[in-house]
Parts: C-alpha cells; sequence; structure tokens
C-alpha cells in the first residue's frame, strides 16, 4: 500500500515539473489559465459565465473541472471566501446536530457531503442537479432540526423520534 501512496505522490508533483504527459494535461492547462484570468481581477473575480482562453464547455460558459479554481477566478477573493464560509457553516451544522442527536443518518449524510465537496476539486459536482441535492438536502436536515428542537425544547433525531 505504501508503495501505491508513495507513487500517486509523485505523479502529483510530475504536474509542477514539466513531465510532458502531465503539462499537456488538460486541467493543469485550466488552472494556469483560470490563475491568470484571476489575477487581472483578483478581489472581485470576473464575473459568472465568463471564460479565460481555455473554454471548455460551449454550451454552458464558465463551467471548467476545477472548479474552486474556476470560482475564485469568476467571484474573486471576496465572493470564494463567502461561498467556502457557506459550505464550511452547513458541514459544522450537519456536525453539531450528529453530536447532540447521535443520529448515525446524519453522520452518514454528512461524511457524504464532505466527500462530494472533495470531489468537487476536479470534477464540477455542485454546478449540477445531483451536487445541489446535497446542499438543499443539507438546509433541509439542519430545517427539521431546528423546527423539532423549537417545538419539543428537545434534541430529536432526524426521523423524528425522541
Amino acid at each position: 500500500l505504501f508503495p501505491l501512496i508513495t507513487g500517486a505522490n509523485l505523479r502529483i508533483f510530475e504536474i509542477f515539473q514539466g513531465n510532458e504527459v502531465f503539462q499537456n494535461n488538460e486541467r493543469l492547462i485550466q488552472f494556469r489559465s483560470l490563475i491568470s484570468g484571476w489575477l487581472e481581477n483578483p478581489l472581485m473575480g470576473a464575473g459568472f459565465g465568463t471564460n479565460v482562453e481555455v473554454v471548455r464547455s460551449t454550451d454552458y460558459l464558465g463551467l471548467y473541472e476545477l472548479s474552486y479554481i474556476a470560482m475564485l477566478f469568476q467571484t474573486g477573493i471576496v465572493g470564494t471566501t463567502i461561498y467556502l464560509s457557506l459550505y464550511s457553516w452547513l458541514i459544522m451544522k450537519l456536525i453539531k446536530i450528529y453530536i447532540l442527536t447521535k443520529d448515525p443518518s446524519v453522520l452518514s449524510f454528512c461524511m457524504g457531503t464532505i466527500a462530494m465537496f472533495i470531489a468537487n476539486f476536479s470534477n464540477p459536482y455542485i454546478d449540477s442537479f445531483d451536487g445541489l441535492f446535497f446542499i438543499f438536502f443539507s438546509l433541509a436536515i439542519i430545517n427539521k432540526f431546528e423546527i423539532e428542537k423549537e417545538n419539543n425544547n428537545e434534541y430529536c433525531n432526524i426521523n423524528g423520534n425522541i
């Protein structure tokens, strides 16, 4: 297992060392293009639907595989900070609900949401219906918990049991 992990790590660093295979990698090309575009408007970004030299999709302008780098390019430091703060708030609220309720379904959904946010680094999952499902269902769990807490003045699990 260790040689496998080490091999994967070495492969990641080859991206920045000039290996020809990785220099022509689509994500590396997108990364460089998005960062150079972001440097033109670092604070507020270029706006949604804008493209850089590399256009990934003509059907959906501004969609790139490196979602968080594209977010930085489009919304700048201010917008990216706001988005990442909201994502962090969702995760923290789900963790808090799990700690208070000990409901395993909340924990499993929280772990799945974290995995989706991690996977979003390399593919635009949050921009799809499936990715938005995690965000809206997280809000539904939080809302249900808050309503149950208000109504019962007790902590309830997500299934409604006290």
